[in-house]
């Protein structure tokens, strides 16, 4: 079997960690809000691709063997939750705002990563059959421009 959908995302996640830390010290040194604006929004729309592939790939499949309670719906809700942080750390009118916003995204956010890798991808991995997953691995390189073979 090639790559995953689990091992696309779980690998994006990894991505995710070393941004997150970047931002954190970023928000904590810099002063200047234009700037933290820029590199929350570079990171933001990348965050905002990666929720859209969960969802269309994993969460819309475990929801259709799981039905859309439980789970799921937690991590659509989650998903939610941090793009209205986004959208209010783009709009913040000052530096603390920002960085309060920010601090409590990457939060939620790396809450959010920990519920996924180690209890979402494993219940994927006991509904999905390991074809499927392939399956949605090769969807998910195609959505990203990656060449799996």
């Amino acid at each position: 079997m090639g790559i995953t959908v689990i091992d696309a995302l779980r690998g994006e996640h990894g991505v995710f960690h070393g941004l997150f830390d970047l931002w954190e010290k970023s928000v904590d040194s810099m002063s200047e809000l234009g700037r933290l604006r820029e590199i929350g929004d570079v990171i933001g729309n990348a965050l905002s691709v990666h929720a859209q592939v969960e969802d269309e790939l994993l969460f819309s499949t475990l929801e259709s063997l799981m039905g859309p309670n439980g789970p799921i719906a937690r991590m659509r809700f989650e998903h939610n939750q941090i793009d209205k942080l986004l959208d209010q750390a783009r709009r913040s009118d000052s530096l603390e705002q920002h960085r309060a916003i920010v601090r409590e995204l990457l939060a939620i956010t790396r809450e959010h990563f920990q519920k996924e890798e180690h209890v979402l991808f494993h219940l994927a991995q006991q509904f999905i059959g390991d074809q499927q997953l392939g399956q949605l691995g090769v969807a998910w390189s195609r959505r990203r421009s990656v060449a799996i073979d």
